[in-house]
């Protein structure tokens, strides 16, 4: 395929974000203050400045899905934080697609975007075994106070064992409609750490998405760690597909029919270091 175009659209541009917990009640039903007056609970917001995450549109392209049109979205995140003996046990990022312009009436006679595949459907290891080699020496000198030293018995051993290794993080996509959706349009991805392990998750993630429509899509991007939020796109300032423009390159060898894709062209689009061995993919 082709490569994209080197002009990157202001909603694609990198996005960095400080994750801001929510303090409080929130703002779910009014209360009677000491006046006996009502008024709205308050929800307050506490901005984790040391937790950052930086988000920026990965890839963007067109093709097709079933013989319809349909886009392909590719986005990376970044988490840092400055604590250098913090680490992220756990994230969820929330991808949403919908028309765009949103409608403005009931009545909107336009088609509701389709998430066809998202990747990784899940990223886990069983266990793997591999050899562990030992080695030990065994040495007794003898020596005298003046004149040189007299060199003792020396032995070298060495021996081989079977280890079980597993992997740092299990990833995991789910896919589901919104509740005024037919079909699915948001996929959540959910990212532990392997506790075992207890390394945290990785600091640079990719995930995509094919979407099947025929006209602007706009996507929403929801980051969570706990209770604390980032919104790299949220609806105000989504990120905005536009039939025929893309960015970023795709191996030359890849068709633009992303439901001929197998699971080693996804490897190559959404890399995971040394989970990538066993990515599933998830068709909905």
């Amino acid at each position: 395929m082709s490569e994209g175009n080197t002009e990157i659209p202001p909603s694609w541009r990198e996005k960095e974000l400080i994750f801001t917990e929510e303090k409080g009640q929130g703002q779910l039903q009014p209360q009677r203050n000491r006046g006996n007056e009502l008024r709205p609970k308050i929800t307050h917001h506490k901005n984790l400045l040391s937790q950052k995450v930086y988000a920026s549109v990965n890839k963007v392209h067109w093709g097709t899905y079933m013989g319809k049109p349909a886009c392909l979205l590719v986005v990376r995140f970044h988490f840092y934080f400055d604590k250098g003996l913090f680490r992220l046990k756990k994230a969820a990022i929330t991808i949403c697609v919908n028309n765009y312009p949103q409608p403005a009436t009931a009545n909107d006679a336009r088609s509701d975007p389709i998430m066809c595949v998202y990747s990784p459907k899940h990223v886990w290891s069983e266990p793997t075994e591999e050899e562990k080699e030992t080695h030990w020496e065994v040495a007794a000198r003898c020596s005298v106070s003046v004149g040189p030293a007299q060199l003792g018995l020396e032995v070298s051993r060495g021996g081989s064992s079977k280890i079980n290794v597993e992997h740092a993080v299990e990833i995991a996509g789910m896919d589901e409609p919104e509740y005024d959706k037919d079909y699915p349009n948001k996929v959540i991805f959910e990212i532990d750490e392997n506790e075992k392990i207890g390394r945290g998750i990785p600091k640079d993630l990719h995930f995509g998405i094919v979407v099947q429509h025929e006209g602007e899509i706009q996507a929403t991007v929801t980051t969570n760690i706990g209770d604390a939020t980032a919104l790299p796109w949220s609806k105000d300032d989504p990120i905005i597909l536009q039939p025929g423009k893309t960015f970023g390159n795709l191996p030359t060898l890849m068709s633009g029919m992303f439901d001929h894709w197998t699971d080693d062209d996804w490897n190559d689009i959404v890399p995971y270091i040394e989970e990538r061995g066993n990515v599933k993919q998830g068709k909905t």
